[in-house]
């Protein structure tokens, strides 16, 4: 499902030097994809840099091409197999090349919408008119907004005032303004998901990982949910969550009211997460947490035993 609209387009850097005419190629390669370097998923994927300490993270096959600085382009090995394009601010011309790539459509093709006949949809949600899919016996409510690349399954219920594949919260300097960028993946929300009222869902920001919500979800209201997210089957987040982007949830999962997970924080199937926990690493399989920042459930109440003497 994920790469069903995918297009399997190439480019080189120099093709893309012709539109721009921004810095100077040292040496050109063949681009299918454009991520961060934490992000690596595919072969033929073109990256940034703008610290030496990210050097030593280029040896990766999956690379074929880097943006950066004259500085660190001069201190690349001389075996160095990648395309290199140098410009002063390696982080703007990629998310230039990057809005670039969605406003050409490089990444996805438009489809036209396939919306499902038993679909019951309110005539006051507001449904982009292309590159939707709504599958069997699906509830879309008052004042529901569905936005382009969006994928949603069966027997799935959406209430009123959720906003769905929004552009999530990439902020970055473009052309001297600072900008939300434009983001091209996808939001693929799985069967018989409840998304309770005034639930966001923010699309992926590159095709290399997709905001995915798995079948048997329920979310309750005020959650937001970030871009590149995934949430893994049967898990339950209840009121008032915040999922910060790139975060994995595993299986069944449970998410206390107020909660906040951190970006790119992985937690492991069957855990549960008291109220009002932050969450700022990894947590493993059937682990409970609490606190902030949270830890351990069974040392979190000992610690708070000690400070409030308890006893």
């Amino acid at each position: 499902m994920e790469n069903k609209y995918k297009n399997n387009l190439t480019i080189t850097l120099c093709d893309l030097f012709k539109i721009l005419n921004l810095g100077t190629i040292e040496k050109d390669c063949i681009a299918c994809y454009f991520d961060k370097l934490g992000n690596l998923k595919f072969n033929n994927t073109v990256v940034y840099i703008q610290s030496e300490k990210d050097l030593p993270k280029l040896n990766d096959s999956r690379i074929s091409g880097l943006i950066t600085t004259p500085l660190l382009a001069y201190k690349l090995p001389g075996n160095n197999e990648m395309g290199v394009w140098v410009y002063d601010n390696p982080q703007e011309l990629f998310f230039l090349i990057h809005e670039l790539l969605i406003e050409t459509n490089f990444y996805y093709i438009p489809w036209n919408n396939n919306i499902s006949p038993n679909a019951i949809i309110s005539p006051s949600a507001k449904i982009a008119d292309y590159s939707i899919e709504i599958g069997d016996n699906c509830v879309i409510e008052d004042n529901v907004v569905i936005k382009p690349n969006t994928i949603i399954g069966k027997n799935t219920k959406i209430r009123c005032n959720c906003v769905i594949g929004s552009d999530g919260f990439e902020v970055h300097i473009l052309n001297g303004k600072s900008r939300v960028i434009k983001h091209g993946g996808l939001t693929i929300i799985g069967n018989n998901i409840e998304l309770q009222p005034m639930v966001l869902v923010a699309k992926g920001l590159f095709p290399s990982r997709n905001t995915i919500i798995e079948d048997n979800v329920k979310v309750d209201a005020l959650v937001h949910i970030a871009h590149a997210s995934i949430i893994r089957e049967g898990t339950m987040i209840t009121a008032g969550v915040t999922i910060a982007g790139n975060t994995t949830i595993g299986k069944n999962v449970y998410i206390g009211p107020g909660a906040i997970i951190s970006n790119r924080v992985n937690i492991g199937d069957n855990s549960y997460i008291t109220i009002g926990s932050v969450v700022v690493r990894d947590i493993p399989d059937n682990s409970k947490v609490s606190g902030n920042f949270a830890v351990d459930h069974t040392k979190s109440l000992k610690h708070y035993a000690s400070v409030w003497h308890i006893k």
